[in-house]
């Protein structure tokens, strides 16, 4: 990370002893990443969290099953996780 030419502020400021080196030595790699790097991880974050809160479920539509209801063949289905991770 202190060679990471796109992040230069934190060399600038272990060099100038802004950030002591025992600090530095404890830091996680998020820690250490340029002003840029976690704006994009910010990002990618929210994206994924809006992603996996959608407003529906996704659903499979097929003529293969017949409506129990109404008889109809547009059906729509899903499967979902019942008991163990290798059941469906």
């Amino acid at each position: 990370n202190l060679k990471d030419k796109n992040n230069p502020t934190l060399r600038e400021s272990v060099v100038s002893g802004d950030l002591p080196v025992q600090r530095y030595c404890k830091m996680s790699s998020q820690d250490m990443a340029s002003e840029e790097r976690k704006a994009a991880d910010n990002k990618i974050k929210e994206e994924n969290l809006h992603k996996a809160l959608g407003a529906e479920e996704v659903q499979a539509e097929t003529d293969a099953f017949q409506c129990g209801r109404c008889k109809q063949r547009k059906c729509r289905y899903r499967q979902a996780q019942t008991r163990s991770a290798d059941i469906p």
